[in-house]
């Protein structure tokens, strides 16, 4: 039979490339194994084998920027995945439906996208291992129109990481605030900040995620635009007790994006960005 020759030859090239450490040749055996297909997995032990090849193979593809190839790769991935994966295979499987979902966000494929981020919710064993669904249809909201939406989803993730926003913001209390931060970065030297300790508190650097994604939200509804010099200023002023959030922290787990960062704002639970610190003085 043609397609388990395939299969076969892709697991016999998997081990090579393993042993190589051959990209390219992971995405072929990848690619040999998927011309099987599931139905000629022996057992459970090497559907999770196949599975995580193609978890590889779509990673690469990503790294790429090959978004629909990586889609492919990993929906194959889930396809192999045994069932009552979600226990035995936990890791695995959040995995796998992360990038799937990052990848169908790309690609456009909403009703699939619904149905994984639905699945990651439902399956997730906690909190912190929802955010990547989270952060994806905030995202997917943004993109989609539904900027009300988006932001709503954002500050409530935010009260839930106990980093809520000020309800009401008049002129007054804005300018209030960016005198007083103004004050507080006139008596520290830039030498200061750059030896602030980088965040390592992996719910802060969330809190950080979700406030990039409010102020790009603002950015699409002109009616919330007066809150951010409030917000950015508070967030300052309270994050010299914090440490500095890197812009690489922010991107490390997106980086099937490209993006062109504008200055970021400093919240309160870190610094985003030396760049912002120069704004706000002037």
């Amino acid at each position: 039979d043609r397609r388990r020759t395939h299969f076969l030859y892709g697991l016999t090239l998997a081990r090579i490339a393993a042993r190589e450490r051959d990209d390219k040749l992971v995405i072929i055996a990848s690619t040999q194994v998927n011309l099987g297909g599931p139905e000629f997995v022996a057992d459970g032990d090497q559907a999770v084998e196949v599975a995580k090849l193609n978890l590889d193979a779509g990673k690469k593809a990503m790294n790429m920027s090959d978004f629909f190839s990586a889609y492919s790769f990993l929906e194959y991935g889930i396809s192999y995945l045994p069932k009552g994966h979600w226990d035995t295979n936990y890791d695995l499987s959040l995995e796998l439906f992360n990038k799937s979902a990052s990848c169908a966000l790309m690609n456009a494929e909403h009703k699939n996208l619904n149905f994984l981020l639905d699945q990651i919710m439902h399956n997730a064993n906690c909190a912190n291992d929802k955010f990547r669904a989270i952060m994806i249809s905030i995202t997917f909201k943004m993109w989609s129109g539904q900027i009300a939406e988006a932001i709503k989803m954002t500050t409530s993730t935010l009260n839930d990481l106990g980093e809520g926003i000020p309800n009401l913001i008049t002129p007054s209390i804005v300018e209030e605030n960016l005198k007083a931060t103004k004050e507080k970065l006139a008596r520290i030297s830039d030498d200061t900040l750059l030896t602030y300790p980088i965040m390592v508190d992996p719910l802060k650097i969330e809190a950080m995620c979700l406030f990039e994604k409010l102020f790009s939200s603002f950015s699409f509804a002109v009616y919330h635009i007066k809150n951010d010099p409030h917000i950015a200023g508070e967030w300052i002023d309270k994050s010299f007790s914090c440490c500095i959030c890197t812009l690489e922290q922010l991107t490390r787990s997106r980086r099937e994006r490209v993006w062109r960062w504008r200055w970021l704002p400093l919240c309160k639970v870190g610094i985003v960005s030396y760049e912002g610190i120069s704004l706000l003085r002037s």
